[in-house]
């Protein structure tokens, strides 16, 4: 019941206590899952690559809690771990309601290293990465997330990059 809520606010705390854009949330939580966070969301192949709708409600009900606050500045909404969301973890954590995540040094690098990509190059990366898993190889996915985004053609060398920097990541 809490679980999701906890990583949720986890991978904000991961990353920096803030997290700003929809997209770059949705990518952030994705690409963590996939160099091992244990995150539980399940992700589809949507419009902008990965997407959960189980974590789009999360921050809903986060953001009604008070737990998260989201703003929206200019078209951007961001997310800010509130006072009640950090004390919310460490009840999680000290009632054993949840099994309290130790964060590995490098999968905190890698959320610090995501979230300050640019939104639409994770979307590239996480296309790439999806389509890996549908056992495509790296060169024939980057291929179909050009044709699928051709908007974002010109960047897949720097998707390439960025697939090298994940751990876990960067022999697929």
């Amino acid at each position: 019941m809490f679980k999701s809520k906890y990583y949720v606010l986890k991978i904000i705390e991961i990353a920096g206590n803030k997290v700003s854009g929809r997209k770059r949330l949705q990518k952030l939580s994705y690409l963590m899952q996939r160099i091992g966070f244990p995150n539980q969301f399940d992700f589809i192949y949507h419009r902008f690559g990965p997407y959960s709708a189980e974590l789009s409600s999360t921050m809903s009900d986060l953001s009604a809690l008070g737990l998260v606050k989201e703003t929206n500045e200019k078209k951007v909404f961001e997310y800010k771990i509130t006072k009640e969301g950090k004390t919310f973890i460490k009840l999680l954590e000290k009632n054993k309601l949840v099994e309290k995540y130790i964060t590995p040094n490098e999968i905190e690098k890698a959320a610090n290293f995501i979230s300050k990509q640019d939104p639409s190059l994770l979307e590239l990366v996480s296309t790439i990465i999806f389509l890996m898993e549908y056992g495509k190889s790296n060169k024939n996915a980057c291929k179909e997330a050009g044709k699928l985004k051709p908007h974002l053609a010109d960047r897949l060398d720097d998707a390439q990059k960025i697939l090298q920097n994940l751990p876990h990541l960067a022999g697929q």
